[in-house]
């Protein structure tokens, strides 16, 4: 099993930090592994909400689609993989500090090239595709208290 965990601090109120990154048309502004992404309905995430998308990881195009497993309106979505090239379950978890609101991706994915090439892969993986969600964070840091400046 793969996994990825990457956290940020955002210095925003929880509410407005959950609101901007579930809104669906306001994904890709900040989420530059994913390359494509549409969600139905549109606008914020729902206990209904389906999500299609391609990301791109170590140079390879992985397109995946996932619902709404578990929504807390202002403190955690969690998706399930429905199809995908690497079936996955991942959440993104809001949670209130001092200053702001901690912002914490997970995602869990079989391991690559399975138990044995795995142990070798994994660990480069994670590290790569961990990058790019960390990236995202900091993304999606930018863009919310840029606004909040200005």
């Amino acid at each position: 099993m793969t996994v990825i965990e990457e956290s940020i601090i955002i210095e925003r109120p929880r509410a407005e930090v959950f609101d901007y990154a579930t809104d669906s048309e306001r994904v890709l502004e900040w989420n530059r592994v994913a390359t494509e992404y549409s969600a139905t309905p549109t606008g914020a995430v729902t206990a209904d909400t389906h999500v299609r998308g391609v990301s791109r990881v170590l140079g390879r195009d992985i397109r995946w689609a996932a619902k709404v497993a578990d929504l807390r309106a202002g403190a955690l979505v969690r998706w399930e993989s429905t199809e995908a090239d690497v079936p996955f379950t991942d959440y993104w978890l809001y949670e209130d500090v001092d200053g702001g609101t901690r912002v914490t991706f997970h995602q869990e994915f079989p391991s690559v090239g399975g138990p044995h090439v795995g142990r070798i892969l994994d660990p480069i993986v994670s590290r790569v595709y961990g990058r790019g969600f960390k990236g995202n964070l900091a993304r999606l840091k930018d863009r919310l208290e840029a606004t909040a400046n200005g």
